[in-house]
């Protein structure tokens, strides 16, 4: 009996993508998952310290105050409830996202 995932749910995706390249792992025989030379570099924005210009600067307080004026209009019209505090979860993580797009150049 095989125990590989094809023969376990053969209509279902495989558990990692196809066109990706692999590594073998000596040490138990099975195969890792690298990145590719523009994945990495990808990777290597998002998890580097970018040190914000006095344009990005700018641009992150424009983002806070408008995030800042939907989070209160939130607070003031919405009741105090879960889907309230979720929604101004979802401001802030929305600042932090956009911040990222501008300290990662658009990456």
């Amino acid at each position: 009996m095989s125990n590989s995932f094809r023969d376990k749910y053969p209509d279902e995706v495989q558990p990692w993508p196809t066109n990706k390249s692999f590594a073998m792992n000596r040490d138990c025989g099975t195969q890792e998952q690298t990145a590719a030379p523009s994945q990495s570099a990808q990777l290597d924005n998002w998890f580097t310290y970018h040190d914000a210009s006095p344009d990005q600067v700018t641009r992150y307080q424009s983002i806070r105050a408008a995030a800042r004026a939907l989070a209160e209009a939130i607070l003031i019209n919405a009741p105090n409830s879960p889907d309230r505090s979720d929604a101004i979860r979802k401001v802030r993580e929305a600042v932090m996202v956009a911040n990222a797009a501008i300290a990662c150049g658009g990456w």
